[in-house]
Order: C-alpha cells, then structure tokens, then sequence
C-alpha cells in the first residue's frame, strides 16, 4: 500500500469519526495523518511569517500552509478565504502540485468544521 492510499484511507476514517459525532478520535486520526504528509507541506519560504499575524491563531495547525503561517484555518470566513486564496495564480505557483494539494486537503478538513463543501477548481 502506497502513503497515497493510507493517507486517503485515514481521512476518510477521520471524516466517519467525525460523522458520528465521536472528535477525539478524529483528531488523533487526522493528527496521524498530518504527521504522515507533513512532507508534502512547504517549508518555511523567503518572505513567509515567521510567527503567527497579530490578531491570528497561534498554533500552526491551525493554517493551510502552518510553516509559513498562511491560509488560516479557525473561522469559517477564514476557511473560505483560504479556499479563495490558494487557488489564485499568485499563491499557486508558491508550491508544487503535492504541497497545494496538501494545503487544499488541509482546507477541505478545515471546512468539514464549518459544513463547507468545497468544489474542486483543478
């Protein structure tokens, strides 16, 4: 089994934990699964924050893109414009096609939160 396939099955078994109403255990789920494809997420770019904006979360978790502090994540407003964001020219080409398909899976689960459904636009 390829880390495509587990990463896919542990989202989907987050995302029934979550279903169910039963959030401690998707967490610890999607918390394998970020350590698992931590690799595909950026690090820290020239220009990036360096610490969370004033008046923004704090833990790293909680962005798309958690190295660079970008794409925050804990408001559905926040998630909506992360979703917007990322897919503008300008932001894309920051990444390559596994570190924005990283930040967009980190968004849908994010949105999952908030009831938001996002539309892929690749």
């Amino acid at each position: 089994m390829d880390k495509v396939t587990i990463l896919n099955n542990l989202n989907r078994i987050a995302c029934r934990f979550e279903q169910m109403g039963d959030y401690e255990t998707s967490s610890i789920i999607t918390n394998v699964f970020i350590k698992i494809s931590k690799s595909k997420l950026p690090k820290e770019m020239e220009g990036g924050h360096k610490s969370p904006p004033k008046g923004y979360p704090e833990k790293k978790k909680e962005y798309g893109d958690p190295a660079n502090y970008k794409y925050p994540l804990d408001t559905e407003r926040h998630v909506r414009a992360a979703w917007s964001y990322i897919h503008q020219e300008r932001n894309r080409k920051q990444y390559s096609p596994a570190q924005f398909k990283a930040i967009c899976e980190r968004i849908k689960r994010a949105g999952k939160k908030f009831k938001i459904v996002f539309e892929d636009k690749d």
